[in-house]
């Protein structure tokens, strides 16, 4: 199951995702945020909206502040099928396991969940059940960040090591 490579043009980078799902309408970003009563920070709204969801392309991050790199797998969106993948019900199943403000984006290679504080906009990898290291100051500081290497996805890799199926 390859999908649809999806480009995404930010200010100052670009960044591929594989396998996301169709690009998200105003009302959709808006009914994600009424639901769970939070406002996403303006670039990643902006990403969400033209990703939802996927594996990035470019997937390793250096995080200067916690001297960690963090590799995300996959990026979740609206709508997916795949339940794993799908942001709202991440967001359902985590709630009683993550601060209010924090929102699970994305798996990494090692299980970890990298989240978006919607009050403080800076990044947190979480690595349950309960360590929080903050890794950035902002999703514009990932997106400029975030670069590859020879294991990082392409657009004919498989998006999981076990391919799921609608039948």
């Amino acid at each position: 199951m390859v999908g649809v490579v999806q480009h995404v043009v930010m200010s100052k980078t670009s960044v591929r995702t594989f396998g996301g799902g169709p690009p998200l309408s105003e009302e959709a970003l808006r009914t994600l945020e009424r639901r769970h009563g939070l406002v996403l920070p303006p670039r990643y709204r902006a990403f969400l909206a033209e990703a939802n969801g996927g594996r990035p392309e470019r997937d390793i991050f250096f995080a200067r502040q916690a001297l960690l790199v963090v590799r995300v797998r996959f990026f979740y969106g609206l709508e997916s099928s795949v339940l794993p993948c799908n942001l709202g019900w991440i967001r359902e199943t985590l709630t009683d396991r993550l601060p209010a403000d924090l929102l699970a984006i994305a798996t990494t290679d090692r299980a970890d969940r990298l989240c978006i504080s919607t009050t403080r906009k800076h990044l947190v990898l979480w690595e349950p059940p309960d360590s929080f290291v903050a890794i950035t100051d902002s999703f514009e500081e990932y997106l400029e960040g975030v670069y590859r290497d020879a294991e990082s996805p392409t657009a004919t890799s498989s998006i999981w090591p076990i391919r799921f199926s609608r039948e």
